[in-house]
């Protein structure tokens, strides 16, 4: 049961690579016969990766890198870009018409082809060269051109094309105080329509998560005391994301059977997304918040250190409630105990749960262990946590406020016409963003 990546735009490909090098350090460190073949093409080895941009900046330096690493992991013919640009623009990203490349002739290829019948026809070559599709996993961002405009095409084609399939998209909202005028209106469009074509949308919030790793750096190095005395780089939120991604996919290993279980999207979207309307999750793990430990201490507290990197209130200090969470546990329970502990520290500390959930039957929280720690990080245990929360809220509020506001002055309205959009979208959009959140309240 294999599963298809596909990486467009900048932070989609940088974030898409620094994933797959992961991933590669895993297939590695393991040398096991068909381990990796969910992600893996077993003839050629290379991944089942498509690379897409309206700029080859960003994918030659995956590239490059690939090649100084020694590394193989992509095929040639599945890289394409242009060289025109997307403007910041979610139209001309959605509609996008320039001259495409590919990186083995790197001339233009046909006229009449646009990037995403390009983007569709290396999909389709990856589809065709597995046994077997269970998935199909989107990278991109939402504040910029070709990641919202191009991301949101793609996901929308795709679910055209192969509607059996899973469709999950890693989307990534920009900062609050962006780079871009533009950057409401990219995230009001691709929420709706990612929201509407993917089965999950696991969605990463650029605020949240320099808040995350900006407090396990203060902890790491007590001298720091203000934000400004600790240094980032956007490398640090890349490999927060993708160590998330990895402590969730990878396949678990029980010492019992000795046997593997690969990923499955089907249990994946049965356990945290509850209903179609309410399919955004989000992601925590402990692997690079615990990094700097030499051994296992216990359960209890690395449940503990992941909590405290999770938001509990919203803005208007309510508390954030969680509809359903999924915990993956690497590196072994060590007691017949651990599960409720893990699950209780979870429960109490940040994954609140809605009313509804408490006192039923079936387990709050779906907790899954593999004897097997994350190899990449050198450490003999890491806690993921995959949930269904209202914290999003904030987000869709912000962004509706924002949008709202602007297209009622018809501020910008003019550049996204010029690309094939009419106001007539953007009420659209607002409508049904407004009935994503209406949705979250009914359930809390």
């Amino acid at each position: 049961m294999s599963c298809i990546f596909a990486f467009l735009g900048q932070a989609g490909n940088q974030i898409g690579h620094e994933f797959m090098k992961l991933l590669n350090g895993e297939k590695t460190a393991r040398k096991s016969k068909g381990f990796f073949d969910t992600y893996f093409n077993t003839a050629s080895s290379k991944a089942h990766v498509v690379m897409v941009d309206a700029e080859p900046k960003v994918i030659k330096a995956s590239l490059d890198d690939e090649r100084q690493s020694k590394l193989s992991l992509y095929d040639p013919r599945n890289v394409v870009y242009s060289e025109s640009g997307c403007g910041n623009n979610w139209a001309l990203g959605y509609n996008f018409k320039g001259k495409v490349k590919n990186l083995t002739s790197n001339i233009s290829l046909t006229e009449s082809n646009t990037l995403v019948d390009e983007t569709m026809e290396r999909i389709r070559r990856e589809v065709e060269s597995c046994d077997v599709v269970q998935a199909i996993f989107v990278f991109h961002s939402m504040g910029g051109g070709t990641g919202s405009g191009l991301g949101s095409r793609v996901v929308e084609e795709i679910r055209i094309k192969y509607p059996s399939y899973y469709i999950f998209t890693i989307s990534i909202a920009p900062f609050q105080h962006g780079e871009t005028p533009l950057q409401h209106y990219n995230c009001l469009l691709t929420l709706n329509h990612i929201q509407q074509y993917a089965d999950g949308v696991f969605l990463f919030v650029n605020d949240d998560l320099l808040r995350s790793i900006t407090k396990n750096m203060k902890r790491q190095n007590a001298g720091h005391s203000t934000l400004m005395d600790v240094s980032y780089s956007v490398s640090d939120i890349n490999k927060y994301i993708s160590s998330s991604l990895c402590g969730l996919l990878l396949p678990v290993y029980s010492k019992e059977t000795k046997l593997y279980t690969p990923f499955d999207a089907f249990s994946l979207v049965n356990q945290v997304v509850p209903m179609k309307d309410v399919n955004f999750v989000e992601l925590h793990t402990s692997a690079l918040l615990t990094h700097n430990a030499t051994q296992f201490t216990s359960w209890q507290y690395i449940a503990e250190d992941l909590t405290r990197h999770v938001p509990i209130y919203d803005l208007e200090n309510s508390n954030i409630k969680t509809i359903y969470a999924k915990a993956v546990v690497r590196g072994g329970l060590q007691t017949s105990h651990d599960v409720d502990i893990i699950k209780n520290v979870l429960q109490k500390q940040a994954f609140s749960p809605v009313d509804w959930t408490k006192g039923r039957k079936e387990e709050f929280h779906t907790l899954v262990s593999s004897d097997e720690a994350l190899k990449s990080y050198k450490l003999p245990y890491s806690l993921t946590v995959c949930a269904n929360r209202t914290s999003f809220m904030q987000l869709f509020n912000r962004v509706l406020t924002k949008s709202y506001t602007m297209m009622q002055s018809r501020a910008y309205i003019n550049w996204y016409q010029r690309h094939g959009l009419e106001i007539t979208d953007f009420e659209e959009a607002i409508c049904n963003l407004q009935n994503v959140v209406d949705n979250y309240v009914e359930l809390i």
